[in-house]
C-alpha cells in the first residue's frame, strides 16, 4: 500500500509539473515547448508561460502589486541567451531539467557574480540562483547543453514598470574589468540586440505578462 501510495503521488506530481503526458516525459527542447506550452519572450530572448500570478495583494515601492508570479522558462541552443536585464524585484530560479547554463549577476554597488545553474553540485554548480532586487543578469546556455529549463518566481510580481531590458555604453564602462570574464566585447555580448545609446531600455513597452489559460479559460 506504500508503494502504491508513492506512485500515485508521484504521477500526480509530475502530472501537474506538466512531465507526465501520453507521448511520454520530454527528451528534447521542442518537446518541453509543446507540452509545456511554452512562447518566445520577447526583448529578453528564450521561451516562457506564465503558470500563476498571485492573489496575495503587497505594498511595493511604486504602489499595489501581487506579491509575485511564477513562470517556465527555457533557453535552447537556437535562442541560448536570457538578454541583459534589470529587475526591482527579487528573482529565484530553480533547475527542472537541462543545463548547464551561466548566470552573469550585475549589482548596484558595482560587483559581478557568475554563477553555473547545473546538476554538478560537486563541481560547483548550483541548481538555485537567487537575484537580489535591483540586480541586472543575462543568463547563456552553456556550449553542447541541449536546454536548461528552469522555474522562475518575481516577487513582487513582475510588471513592465520594473524592468529595464538592455543597457550601453555606461553599463559596459561601469562593469568592464570588474571581473577576468567582464571585457567590454563579451559585456556587449551579453546585451545582445538590446544595446542602446543610453544605460538601460525601458521596459514599458512590454505588456504585463498574464497566465495562459486553455479554451474553457483554465490556467493548465
Amino acid at each position: 500500500m506504500r508503494r502504491k501510495g508513492a506512485a500515485a503521488l508521484l504521477a500526480a506530481a509530475l502530472s501537474l509539473g506538466g512531465a507526465a503526458h501520453a507521448d511520454g516525459p520530454p527528451q528534447t527542447a521542442a518537446q518541453w515547448i509543446r507540452q509545456l506550452g511554452l512562447q518566445t519572450l520577447d526583448g529578453e530572448g528564450g521561451f516562457f508561460r506564465v503558470l500563476r500570478v498571485s492573489g496575495v495583494e503587497v505594498r511595493a515601492a511604486d504602489g499595489r502589486s501581487p506579491a509575485s508570479n511564477a513562470i517556465y522558462y527555457l533557453l535552447t541552443p537556437k535562442d541560448p541567451q536570457n538578454h541583459l536585464h534589470w529587475l526591482a524585484s527579487d528573482d529565484y530560479q530553480v533547475l527542472i531539467d537541462g543545463g548547464p547554463a551561466d548566470y552573469y549577476l550585475f549589482y548596484p554597488d558595482g560587483h559581478v557574480e557568475h554563477r553555473v545553474m547545473g546538476h554538478d553540485v560537486a563541481a560547483g554548480q548550483t541548481p538555485f540562483v537567487a537575484v537580489p532586487a535591483d540586480t541586472t543578469k543575462a543568463i547563456v546556455l552553456r556550449s553542447g547543453a541541449p536546454y536548461v529549463l528552469v522555474g522562475s518566481v518575481v516577487t513582487p510580481a513582475w510588471s513592465p514598470k520594473r524592468v529595464r531590458i538592455g543597457a550601453g555604453a555606461a553599463f559596459v564602462e561601469r562593469y568592464a574589468g570588474a571581473s577576468d570574464w567582464a571585457t567590454p566585447a563579451f559585456l556587449r555580448t551579453l546585451i545582445g540586440p538590446n544595446f542602446k545609446q543610453g544605460d538601460h531600455a525601458s521596459g514599458k513597452n512590454f505588456a504585463p505578462l498574464e497566465p495562459a489559460t486553455d479554451a474553457a479559460g483554465r490556467t493548465p
